[in-house]
């Protein structure tokens, strides 16, 4: 399994592309209350870009679910279990 440190260090450059000067260091607590530009088109930025790094794809309802970055990196682990 991929762990969640190897997960944060993909996501970080992809959440300083989206959000830019806005971007902070990515923790498992993360959330979007705390990067001031993190609204729901972002939301979906952020999606399609977690699919593009990581080779997966998420269903709309898991979508809505994740509401913090922990949560991401959890669902991405999950997907790339299953398709291992």
């Amino acid at each position: 399994m991929t762990s969640e440190a190897a997960v944060l260090a993909r996501l970080q450059p992809l959440f300083d592309t989206i959000f830019g000067e806005d971007s902070v260091p990515l923790t498992m607590t993360t959330t979007s209350d705390d990067i001031a530009t993190w609204d729901s088109v972002a939301h979906v930025s952020v999606i399609v870009g977690v699919e593009q790094e990581f080779g997966i794809m998420f269903d709309p309802e898991e979508m809505m679910e994740m509401e913090s970055v922990g949560a991401l990196v959890g669902s991405v682990q999950a997907k790339m279990a299953d398709a291992a």
